[in-house]
């Protein structure tokens, strides 16, 4: 192909990409108010490029509790508000249950994560295992004992040394999570939850609009000498640390289980009940992932 063909042909897409987009601009629906789109690149410049939570917050006074924006022809939707997200997301579950993949995620090894996953039978399979023993009061009684006494070590912590609060409440979610997932007691420095909180903060920035893969899935299978695909070098280190992080947790607990030393635990009771091993991994994994989440977020704000 010649140097003249080959800017013809990218002419040509170019132009065939921006008359689909427009086409989709008129036939859909109204969307949600927005801050003002540019031609061909929307809101890309509006996007942050970190602290993505700030940016919402902000479109949420100005906007309201639901608002728009599009990046190179893909829609984002931002709920800001409880009622909508509830209205939408649990009253209207059912037309809106599903989601598009994040390519960093995959990348990054989280495709098999509740939280990644698009609506099918690995979804749905992960729901019943989750459902099975977290989703009623009674079988989930059996973790009160948990939490009791983890908050009362947090309060004993608190009169303690009152200064380092945002520590101890980091310790108290990361303890009763752990205990109640894999029957694990953390220690004062716990490697295992450094690293969990490690993994979680990559976990966050995955999402974020900086990475253009996300935008455009077809960059992940750019060779890696390309110009511009840091991100798979990113992806790679960090697939090494999710994969650690999903099968420790859970060899130990086979190991305490073959010692018949392990403590009741969600792990426990689903191997014992001859569960999908694959599942209860990943199941396990979206709840340290998704509760240590919270006190880091809280305290990035703080921090911030």
């Amino acid at each position: 192909m010649t140097l003249l063909s080959a800017s013809n042909f990218l002419a040509l897409g170019i132009f065939t990409w921006v008359v689909v987009s427009l086409i989709r601009r008129t036939t859909s629906g109204p969307l949600p108010p927005g801050p003002q789109r540019m031609p061909v690149i929307g809101n890309l410049l509006d996007m942050p490029k970190e602290r993505e939570w700030v940016t919402w917050a902000e479109w949420g006074k100005r906007y309201g509790g639901i608002s728009s924006a599009a990046v190179l022809g893909q829609t984002i939707i931002v709920l800001n508000s409880y009622n909508v997200a509830k209205e939408l997301l649990n009253n209207r579950s059912a037309n809106y249950s599903d989601r598009p993949p994040m390519s960093m995620h995959i990348l990054s090894g989280w495709g098999d994560i509740v939280l990644v996953l698009g609506y099918g039978s690995a979804f749905r399979a992960q729901r019943k295992l989750f459902h099975k023993l977290l989703g009623t009061m009674e079988n989930f009684q059996r973790f009160y004992h948990v939490e009791d006494e983890q908050t009362r070590k947090f309060l004993k912590d608190i009169l303690r040394d009152p200064d380092h609060w945002v520590e101890h409440i980091q310790d108290d979610v990361a303890s009763i999570v752990l205990r109640i997932a894999y029957g694990y007691t953390i220690s004062k420095d716990d490697p295992l939850v450094v690293k969990c909180r490690q993994i979680t903060a990559e976990f966050l920035q995955m999402a974020s609009p900086k990475f253009l893969v996300n935008k455009f899935p077809a960059l992940r299978h750019l060779p890696d000498w390309v110009p511009g695909v840091e991100f798979k070098r990113l992806a790679k280190q960090w697939n090494i640390n999710v994969q650690e992080m999903t099968h420790q947790p859970l060899s130990w607990v086979k190991d305490q289980m073959a010692k018949g030393t392990a403590e009741y635990s969600y792990v426990s009771s689903n191997l014992e009940d001859g569960e999908d091993e694959f599942s209860i991994k990943w199941t396990a994994s979206t709840m340290y992932g998704g509760e240590l989440s919270f006190p880091y977020l809280y305290v990035t704000n703080i921090n911030d």
